[in-house]
């Protein structure tokens, strides 16, 4: 991810409580997916600023983890209209129809998706000149050793 921030001059930092021994079943190209699509959206709408990733594991029962995500940036942040409307395609399953500054929407739509999968939430909340913050998270399975 830092390859794709610097390119604009932004930062990218990243908080985890990740332990190196846990194992978990998911689908890597799709985790992945989430990541790139969205670090990919703060980083378009950030110059020279920060964009910083908190990824927390939590064990939930004995056979699965919660993933919880918050991708948070200092960027252009997005107006209230414009986040309603990407917040109401987002939870109706449709594209967004303003293509101005706001992208298609197809990105997230495929997030959601990918989080369903994996019975997840999703939230978004931003405020204009100030940045965004997006967060979901994930349940995984714990993988058997």
């Amino acid at each position: 991810m830092q390859n794709l921030t610097n390119e604009k001059g932004n930062q990218f930092l990243c908080t985890s409580n990740l332990p190196e021994n846990v194992m978990v079943s998911a689908d890597l190209v799709k985790i992945q997916q989430l990541f790139f699509n969205l670090v990919g959206n703060a980083n378009r709408f950030t110059t020279a600023g920060t964009i910083h990733a908190t990824i927390t594991l939590m064990a939930q029962g004995k056979k699965h983890f919660r993933l919880l995500v918050e991708i948070k940036d200092n960027g252009k942040g997005i107006p209230t209209q414009d986040l309603n409307i990407i917040t109401e395609a987002i939870v109706q399953g449709r594209e967004t129809v303003r293509l101005n500054e706001i992208s298609t929407g197809l990105g997230l739509l495929l997030c959601k998706e990918i989080i369903n999968l994996y019975k997840g939430n999703f939230s978004i909340a931003s405020q204009e000149d100030k940045g965004t913050v997006v967060a979901f998270s994930l349940t995984l399975d714990k993988k058997n050793e």
